[in-house]
């Protein structure tokens, strides 16, 4: 079982939230494809669902992912959050809100990751992260 999947569920219930939670996934890209848009820590999965062309939104978990971001916001076209300890709830909906509206910026996004990953992944891989 998740950790805390049996608060999400009471979450749930106390709202019109619709939540899923997926374990196990096989061949995960796939789950990935069948979304437009995707909110993420700045871990594995955001340059998974990066290189695959879905934009996003990242919310740093640690110091890591906060410096981390100072550098990738530059270089990876993505909505930058903030530190979870330093920004609201209200604050993180509003943002997130406001970039799903955003189809235009959605779809700029979209078609800039996937030239980014498909012309200039390599070389940014093994100049800058390696």
């Amino acid at each position: 079982m998740y950790k805390f999947e049996d608060e999400i569920k009471k979450i749930q219930s106390q709202s019109n939230i619709k939540i899923n939670i997926y374990k196990n996934l096989k061949n995960i890209y796939k789950f990935y494809l069948q979304n437009d848009y995707c909110i993420t820590a700045l871990g594995n999965t955001f340059f998974e669902i990066s290189a695959l062309g879905i934009p996003s939104s990242a919310i740093a978990q640690n110091y890591r992912q906060v410096n981390a971001s100072n550098y990738y916001k530059h270089v990876i076209r993505f909505n930058y959050i903030g530190f979870h300890k330093k920004i609201s709830d209200k604050f993180i909906k509003r943002n997130i809100v406001n970039r799903m509206n955003n189809i235009k910026q959605l779809n700029t996004d979209h078609k800039f990751l996937l030239k980014f990953y498909n012309n200039n992944c390599i070389n940014f891989i093994f100049k800058k992260v390696l």
